[in-house]
């Protein structure tokens, strides 16, 4: 196992790139780091669609997406005001999961490893970590 990694400009090329990234991986967790502003929840937009919002009061939402011919159930977790991880994010089995502030809890990684860890900057550079020799 070995870290891949490489720069997203963002472009509709390279986020469909990403994307079949993602929904390659049964079960796919993606780890979103980045400081308070840095474009979390606007890449998940990009990668999704604008109906994403940003679960930072609810903790948790869930959404249906079709990619490739197959609907897939989505959770977007958002850890940012959670003072512990919550309960149900241990039963979580939606096809992806993508965690906002997942570095802010050990329990995260503990109960499973990111397939990917895309990391934010404030000055808008993203940089995806692959956990797998896939890339």
């Amino acid at each position: 196992m070995y870290y891949i990694s490489k720069t997203v400009t963002t472009s509709e090329f390279e986020l469909e790139e990403l994307r079949k990234q993602i929904f390659s991986v049964p079960h796919c967790m993606v780890h979103l780091i980045g400081e308070l502003g840095a474009g979390k929840t606007t890449l998940l937009k990009m990668i999704l669609g604008d109906f994403v919002d940003s679960p930072s009061f609810a903790l948790h939402n869930e959404y249906i997406f079709e990619y490739c011919q197959r609907i897939w159930r989505v959770s977007h977790w958002d850890f940012y005001r959670a003072s512990r991880v919550p309960e149900e994010f241990f039963f979580d089995d939606n096809d992806v999961i993508f965690v906002e502030w997942a570095d802010k809890f050990a329990d995260v990684y503990f109960h499973k490893a990111a397939d990917l860890i895309i990391y934010l900057t404030l000055n808008h550079k993203v940089f995806v970590f692959s956990l797998s020799t896939a890339s």
